[in-house]
């Protein structure tokens, strides 16, 4: 019903806005920096995707701080939920991507107690405080199918092949094995890990 689309460069959602007729689509540009538009606003969401270019530089680092997630979380309606992406790999996670996701989960947890965790050539974070998140492929399928004209948009049934519990696990634990103190895992905009994850992925 109500999408609002932010980017981080608030220049080019500007001029954008000059030229594409928004007001006739449910898409809602933001052209002011969205840590401002959060905090002022007071619409509240039921969705946040975080989908932006890994984090090699202070630009970007900002969106996966502990401060911004605070507040998106404060930003969510009831059940609300937020999505990050990070980069990783389909079968085989190296050391430099698992500590990436270790920092993406260290972050995630100091604000949210719910998570669940797709992965892939790119995975992603889901989070909550309140939302009934599941991991299980045939409940995601059920749930998916009840929604209307869903079928329009995406088969149930392929979500079986994208949730697979197996993967997820191992790529917990291996996020979760990474040996490393919490400054330099949990991201914070006084602390910021973009040039670390930049360096180890190069």
């Amino acid at each position: 019903e109500y999408v609002a689309w932010a980017h981080y460069d608030c220049e080019l959602v500007g001029k954008l806005s000059r030229l594409y007729p928004w007001r006739e689509t449910r898409f809602h540009p933001i052209t002011e920096d969205v840590r401002i538009f959060l905090r002022t606003n007071r619409q509240r969401f039921d969705i946040v995707i975080i989908n932006i270019p890994d984090t090699a530089s202070s630009v970007l680092n900002r969106y996966f701080t502990r401060e911004f997630l605070a507040l998106v979380k404060s930003s969510l309606n009831f059940g609300g939920i937020v999505s990050m992406r990070i980069a990783a790999g389909e079968n085989v996670i190296t050391k430099e991507q698992a500590i990436i996701g270790a920092s993406a989960l260290a972050t995630l947890e100091k604000e949210f107690t719910k998570i669940q965790i797709v992965p892939g050539e790119t995975s992603w974070f889901i989070a909550s405080e309140d939302a009934e998140l599941s991991g299980d492929p045939q409940v995601l399928k059920d749930r998916f199918a009840k929604i209307a004209d869903s079928s329009s948009l995406y088969p149930a049934e392929a979500l079986l092949s994208i949730y697979l519990p197996d993967r997820a696990e191992f790529a917990e634990k291996t996020y979760k094995a990474v040996a490393l103190p919490e400054k330099f895992l949990v991201n914070t905009d006084a602390r910021p890990l973009a040039y670390l994850s930049g360096l180890l992925l190069s």
